[in-house]
């Protein structure tokens, strides 16, 4: 852990940012583990949103971000797609529910 002053992880935390590189994913995740072990979950998810900028399917990423992966692709847009759409569910129109899941997740539709 980092010194007895809550700013010491802080201060820790951006001279270790300033010297990683923007282009680069696994530093960010590197980082994002220390941060992570310094209790600073704020920072660990800044970091590999960086690490996402860099390389946008970096599994070690997207796993720590809680993203799931199913037949090769991210879960993470259908679950948002599903969220979306679910008060026509609620309402009891299928066919508008799938129809803004299928736009959102720009699939479609199978007959």
């Amino acid at each position: 852990m980092c010194g007895a002053r809550a700013d010491d992880c802080l201060d820790e935390y951006y001279s270790r940012a300033s010297a990683q590189k923007a282009d680069k994913a696994e530093p960010h995740i590197a980082l994002a583990q220390w941060c992570l072990e310094q209790n600073r979950p704020d920072k660990a998810r800044e970091e590999l949103e960086k690490a996402l900028a860099a390389s946008p399917d970096n599994p070690k990423a997207r796993a720590l971000l809680g993203f799931q992966k199913a037949d090769k692709a991210w879960l993470t847009p259908l679950i948002e797609a599903i969220a979306d759409a679910a008060p026509f569910l609620a309402q009891g129109d299928e066919g508008r529910f799938m129809n803004r899941v299928c736009v959102l997740t720009q699939q479609t539709p199978e007959e």
